[in-house]
C-alpha cells in the first residue's frame, strides 16, 4: 500500500481526541506495584515506572508529552497513570484501535520539530494543532463528506481503515534484499593470519577533565 500525501487533509487534534490531562505524582508518592506509570520520556513506550496507583487513564489511548521530551507519543494498550508532563488522547472513533493509533502516533511525532524544554505544548495549543490524514472517498472516487462535520468543519472525514489496513501491510510486507546467503563470499579462514593491534593500529591513551576544567575551557560560572 503506497501513501498519496497529497490528498490528504489537515485536521485539529480538538475533532479527532479529548484531550485529559494527566496528574503528578512524585517519585517519593509514588509506591510498587504492578501498574503503569508514563513519563515525559522519549524511550520504552513512555513507561517509566510500574507503580501501585490504580490507573487514571484507560488503554487504547495515546499518551502525548506536553513538557520533557515534547512531543513524544505512544499508543497505550493498558491502562495507566500519566505524570502531569503528558497529555492522554482517547480517540472520539469508537472503532479505534492499535494499528490505528500507530499510525495517528507517526504523525503526531512530525510536530515534535516545533517544540522543546524552552516551549512547552499547552493544552489549548495542542488541541488546535494540525496533523494530516488520508481521507475517506465515495465509492466514485469523490471525495466523502460528512454533514455533521464531526471530525472537521469541512466535512472531511479521516480513512481509518486505510490506516489500519496500512500498519497491517507492513508486518506482513516481507523484507527484500541481495544479501542473501548463497550470494555471500565464502570465507577460508585456514589461510588467515594473525596481526598484533599495534601494527594495525595506532593506539594513543585518553585524558580526563573535571568539571573545573572544562568551566574555564569554555568560559562557564561554574554555576
Amino acid at each position: 500500500m503506497n501513501l498519496d500525501v497529497e490528498n490528504w487533509k489537515r485536521f485539529k487534534l480538538k475533532y479527532l481526541f479529548d484531550i485529559k490531562k494527566g496528574k503528578r505524582l512524585t517519585a517519593d508518592e509514588q509506591t510498587e506495584g504492578n501498574n503503569i506509570y508514563i513519563g515525559a520520556i522519549d524511550a520504552n513506550n513512555g513507561i517509566a515506572n510500574f507503580i501501585g496507583q490504580a490507573p487514571i487513564h484507560k488503554g487504547n489511548t495515546i499518551s502525548l508529552s506536553y513538557n520533557g521530551s515534547v512531543g513524544e507519543a505512544f499508543y497505550q494498550e493498558n491502562d495507566y497513570w500519566a505524570t502531569d508532563d503528558v497529555n492522554a488522547l482517547y480517540s472520539r472513533y469508537d472503532d479505534f484501535n492499535k494499528y490505528i493509533g500507530f499510525f495517528i502516533v507517526s504523525m503526531l511525532r512530525q510536530e515534535k520539530y516545533k517544540f522543546s524544554y524552552g516551549r512547552k505544548w499547552k493544552l489549548e495549543s495542542m488541541k488546535d494543532t494540525e496533523i494530516s490524514l488520508p481521507i475517506k472517498h465515495n465509492p466514485n472516487g469523490s471525495i466523502f463528506r460528512d454533514k455533521s462535520k464531526t471530525y472537521s468543519k469541512c466535512g472531511y472525514v479521516p480513512d481509518f481503515e486505510f490506516m489500519e489496513n496500512y500498519i497491517k501491510s507492513l508486518h506482513y510486507k516481507p523484507l527484500t534484499t541481495k544479501n542473501r546467503p548463497e550470494n555471500a563470499l565464502p570465507l577460508n579462514i585456514e589461510k588467515w593470519g594473525e596481526f598484533r593491534l599495534g601494527d594495525v593500529f595506532e593506539c594513543s591513551g585518553t585524558f580526563s577533565l573535571v568539571k573545573s576544567d572544562l568551566d574555564e575551557a569554555y568560559g562557564g560560572g561554574g554555576g
